[in-house]
């Protein structure tokens, strides 16, 4: 038992050694994944920097496009209301050119001959009233002149406060570009284009740099959550390694346990035979007084004197034998004559064929304490309890198989 004991703890101690590597080997996967966690930790603090100045020179560019797109706009309505100046002023010379025609054709025909002057009174009748009829024409030409002069009155007023809302307009375009006409204020704007395009591409470049930032992000997202991955599934190994080794340990406590109450009952049980095999000691011829001596000189004597014993009783059986074998025929002397001789002296014989067979047996190399130490070390075996206990049994089996095997065939 000692020895299959002995046997455990080299093997346990060969797996410790193996173990501790695979340790250092661990130590070193997890320094290797700190410094990728600060790597990418930078690495995200940067992008974040940039995305903020990022953000910031877009909010600047699109700050600059709707001031210039409010700029554009500004001209662009003043060239309609110049546009719809010029053709209102067209429009009213127009009116103003065919009402004076009208008045001088109407003073021409005043002046002419009645005769020759086309009026209602030719196709009245001459027994009709025509008083009624010239206050009619008269109030429809007077409605008429009434609904265009208001109409000149209403067109007049809107294209003075359309002039004026645009020349306070243009008045404060001059304020901000710092010209003086509108053609300064043209010429302007044609020589910053230069500059908008500049700033343009300055901003469809910050978004390419965004766009290749947000794709180094994502894939630094993807590697992070695959090490998250790998190390919830190896926590979880440790997991199931650690409750593996708990029920290890517990069932070697429990053998433990039994091999200490096996250990106690042989312990028992040489202390009521001692005495016992004292007695035998002394009856079979030994000397007395051997309470000093250990129990194991104890047997090599007792089993010494009984081989010694044996020996001679076997030779006392040959003698008796031996006188009868004068009187018996010649064919059974020759079947005696083949039976192998046997030195008669014990002592020898017992030293030579029948060795002791406790003097091989190594003590333990480990002590109680260093093997409850070793065991109750945490470490991960590739095979269980219960596995190296049977190889060890099978290993002890077939060492006692083959030395039973040699001491009978020394018998």
């Amino acid at each position: 038992m000692e020895t299959e004991i002995d046997r455990k703890m080299i093997k346990f101690n060969e797996k410790l050694a193996g173990n501790k590597h695979l340790r250092k080997t661990l130590d070193i996967k997890r320094a290797e994944r700190a410094t990728t966690d600060v790597l990418y930790s930078t690495i995200e603090v940067d992008t974040l920097e940039t995305k903020t100045k990022i953000d910031l020179e877009t909010k600047e560019v699109a700050s600059l496009r709707q001031a210039v797109q409010e700029q554009i706009a500004a001209i662009e309505a003043l060239k309609k209301d110049a546009a719809a100046c010029e053709n209102a002023c067209d429009a009213k010379a127009a009116e103003i050119l065919r009402e004076l025609k009208n008045q001088a054709a109407e003073s021409m025909t005043n002046s002419m001959d009645d005769a020759s002057m086309i009026s209602p009174k030719k196709y009245l009748s001459p027994g009709a009233d025509t008083t009624l009829i010239e206050e009619k024409l008269n109030k429809s030409k007077i409605t008429r002149s009434r609904w265009k002069i208001i109409q000149e009155k209403v067109t007049s007023e809107i294209s003075v406060r359309k002039y004026n809302e645009n020349r306070e307009f243009i008045e404060r375009i001059h304020q901000v570009s710092g010209t003086k006409t509108v053609m300064e204020l043209i010429e302007a704007f044609n020589t910053q284009e230069v500059e908008h395009f500049a700033k343009i591409q300055y901003v469809n470049q910050l978004a390419e740099d965004i766009e290749t930032h947000r794709t180094q992000c994502s894939k630094l997202r993807e590697e992070i959550g695959k090490m998250k991955l790998r190390n919830d599934a190896v926590d979880v190994q440790k997991m199931q390694r650690t409750k593996t080794l708990k029920s290890r340990k517990e069932k070697s406590q429990e053998q433990e346990a039994h091999l200490v109450e096996k250990i106690n009952e042989i312990q028992q049980t040489i202390a009521v035979l001692k005495p016992a095999l004292m007695a035998l000691h002394v009856r079979i011829g030994c000397k007395e007084n051997q309470d000093e001596k250990s129990l194991r000189g104890i047997l090599g004597e007792v089993e010494h004197k009984m081989a010694e014993i044996i020996h001679a009783m076997h030779a006392k059986s040959l003698r008796k034998l031996a006188v009868p074998e004068l009187s018996l025929p010649p064919s059974l002397m020759n079947s005696t004559s083949s039976i192998p001789t046997i030195s008669s002296d014990p002592s020898i014989l017992g030293k030579s064929e029948q060795p002791y067979r406790y003097m091989g047996v190594r003590p333990p190399t480990l002590t109680l304490s260093e093997m409850h130490r070793k065991e109750n070390a945490e470490e991960e075996y590739p095979l269980t309890y219960d596995e190296l206990k049977a190889k060890v049994w099978r290993s002890g089996k077939d060492s006692t198989s083959n030395t039973s095997s040699s001491f009978d065939s020394t018998k």
